[in-house]
């Protein structure tokens, strides 16, 4: 004989369902929550690896990302709709830095885009100034605004 889960009553040890209260007496509820448990903490120490990856990737673009500066920068949009930009690139960091793209959007005063030019630097060492001249195609456009974005990747 055992007790009933619910009830407290006294019940035969085989049985599935108590005869008083109607209760299922099996512990697949409980294997059930256990199994939820055990994927959960497989899911939060899987994370955590992921976590570590992304404080790293935090770190590299919290202190060097924003250390690239471009200065001096200008262009135009000709006639057939060449854009040409050109600028200065300082790295003022102390790491040598790789695959850089500077890709500029071009809008009018209006904010339509009239297109895009980029240029391809494949390094640039630490504390150092190079000249680069982004091109592309679009529209003409009399009066021009451009932004850039830079990526790139770090060397040691």
């Amino acid at each position: 004989m055992k007790k009933c889960k619910y009830c407290k009553e006294e019940i035969d040890k085989n049985a599935k369902i108590c005869p008083y209260c109607r209760k299922r007496q099996s512990y697949t509820n409980w294997i059930f929550v256990g199994i939820v448990f055990l994927l959960a903490i497989i899911v939060v120490a899987t994370n955590g690896g992921f976590n570590n990856t992304y404080n790293a990737i935090k770190y590299i673009n919290e202190n060097y990302e924003n250390k690239l500066e471009i200065k001096n920068d200008k262009g135009s949009v000709n006639a057939f709709g060449i854009i040409s930009w050109e600028g200065d690139l300082v790295n003022t960091t102390s790491k040598k830095m790789n695959n850089i793209v500077i890709k500029y959007t071009c809008y009018t005063n209006d904010r339509q885009e009239v297109g895009t030019a980029e240029a391809k630097i494949k390094y640039i060492n630490s504390n150092e100034t190079l000249h680069f001249e982004a091109t592309g195609t679009g529209k003409y456009a009399a009066d021009i605004s451009c932004t850039s974005k830079i990526t790139h990747s770090i060397l040691d």
